[in-house]
C-alpha cells in the first residue's frame, strides 16, 4: 500500500486561508477608516457651518444692542 502525504497540500492550504484572511482584514480597516474620516469631515463641517451662524448672531445681537441704546438716549 503506497502512503500518501498530505501534509505540503494542507500547509499550502492553510497558508492561503491566512493570506485572504490578511487581504480581508486590511481591506475591512481600509474601509473602516476610510468611513471614520468622511464622518469626521462630515462632523467639522457641521461645526464650522454652526460657528460662523453663531458668530453672525453675536453680531447682529451687538448691533441690536447699540440701537437699544441710541433709542434709550433719545428717550431721555
Amino acid at each position: 500500500m503506497t502512503k500518501i502525504n498530505l501534509l505540503p497540500w494542507r500547509e499550502e492550504r492553510r497558508q492561503e486561508l491566512k493570506q485572504q484572511f490578511f487581504v480581508v482584514l486590511f481591506g475591512v480597516l481600509l474601509i473602516g477608516a476610510g468611513s471614520v474620516y468622511l464622518v469626521d469631515m462630515g462632523v467639522q463641517t457641521r461645526i464650522e457651518y454652526q460657528n460662523q451662524r453663531n458668530q453672525f448672531i453675536v453680531g447682529e445681537t451687538k448691533k441690536l444692542e447699540q440701537q437699544i441704546k441710541e433709542i434709550e438716549e433719545l428717550k431721555k
